[in-house]
């Protein structure tokens, strides 16, 4: 068995003020994280704008049945259907840490819960926040920032945010009666206040 890293692939892509960047866009074959690119930039100001973001796809699937979940029609042509099938999660951890470890193009957001409900193996033998919180390496150079894993959401007159600060050994949780914005500044308070310490 081959201890190498997968490789990160990174491409120039379009931004919507016009720059070109340098994102990531997969780790090795990209069947873990890869960049959701399939929509194309929008080129007038009516035209409607998909986010093409990075796709964490450690696992498909769902352990419920909702009638109405988009999943059902997404999944259909899989011989699994909507089952819950968690990837490998040797090979998870190996693509994690090459993105982690890569030349610096890995600041973004890892989206994850497109195709899984992103909490369906915690009550199981192998729970993924276990895999996921595992140390890969050691701590981020301050330069870069720490790794931050969390999960936010919120409307009108609610918020709420969770976020693990993976290299610092700090959680901070917010819930709030105020709108998402109001959220926004208190989080980005801690953050500043954690980071500096």
């Amino acid at each position: 068995m081959t201890t190498r890293l997968p490789k990160v692939k990174t491409k120039e892509y379009l931004q919507l003020d016009g720059r070109q960047k340098v994102l990531v866009e997969r780790v090795g074959d990209g069947s873990i994280i890869k960049r959701f690119d399939k929509t194309r930039t929008p080129r007038k100001g009516t035209d409607v704008v998909c986010p093409h973001f990075l796709e964490f796809k450690w696992a498909y699937g769902c352990p419920f049945d909702c009638a109405w979940c988009f999943l059902k029609g997404t999944l259909r042509l899989l011989r699994t259907k909507t089952d819950p099938i968690v990837k490998d999660y040797l090979k998870i951890q190996r693509h994690l840490q090459s993105f982690f470890e890569n030349d610096g193009q890995s600041q973004e957001i890892l989206n994850t819960g497109e195709l899984a409900d992103s909490l369906m193996s915690e009550n199981s033998k192998k729970p993924f926040t276990k895999l996921l919180f595992t140390p890969t390496r050691k701590r981020s150079p301050v330069k870069r920032g720490p790794r931050v894993f969390g999960h936010a959401g919120g409307g009108p007159g609610v918020g709420a945010i969770f976020e693990i600060y993976l290299d610092l050994d700090y959680i901070d949780v917010i819930f709030s009666n105020y709108d998402p914005d109001s959220m926004w500044t208190v989080s980005k308070e801690i953050k500043r206040k954690i980071i500096s310490k």
